[in-house]
C-alpha cells in the first residue's frame, strides 16, 4: 500500500485534526475519536471504511439505553429497509428509529442536552 501523508497508512485519522493521524508513532494527541482517512479510507453511505485492527463496537453502553422507537408519521407504509442506514463511521446497519441504536453510533460525540436545564459550568 502506497504511504499516506495523512494517516500513516494506518487509514485513520484524528476526527478534529484531519491532517493528522490517529494512531501508530505519529498519532495526535489531542483525545479526538478516529476518523475513516478521507484519502485512503474513503466511506459513504453504502461503502463502510476499514476498520482498526482489534476494534469492537460499545454496545455494553448502548444496552442500558432506554429503547425507544419511533414511527414515521409522513409515510406509515415505508418499506421497513428504509427505516435503516449505515454508521457513517463503523459502518453498522442501524435503525433509524431507535435512539439507542443511534446514540451508541455517536462515537465520542456528545450527545445534545434536550431537557433545557443548565449545564453545571453555566449556573
Amino acid at each position: 500500500m502506497k504511504w499516506c501523508a495523512h494517516c500513516d497508512n494506518c487509514r485513520w485519522v484524528c476526527e478534529a485534526h484531519p491532517d493528522q493521524p490517529w494512531l501508530g508513532a505519529r498519532a495526535c494527541t489531542c483525545g479526538a475519536a478516529g476518523a475513516p482517512c478521507p484519502v485512503c479510507n474513503p466511506s459513504d453511505e453504502s461503502t463502510a471504511p476499514d476498520l482498526p485492527e482489534g476494534f469492537q463496537a460499545d454496545v455494553e453502553s448502548s444496552a442500558q439505553l432506554p429503547r425507544y422507537t419511533g414511527v414515521d408519521m409522513d409515510d406509515p407504509d415505508r418499506p421497513e429497509i428504509e427505516h435503516f442506514g449505515n454508521c457513517p463511521v463503523c459502518g453498522a446497519l442501524i435503525d433509524m428509529r431507535d435512539l439507542a441504536q443511534v446514540m451508541a453510533h455517536m462515537h465520542g460525540e456528545q450527545p445534545l442536552d434536550l431537557t433545557g436545564k443548565p449545564k453545571p459550568d453555566e449556573q
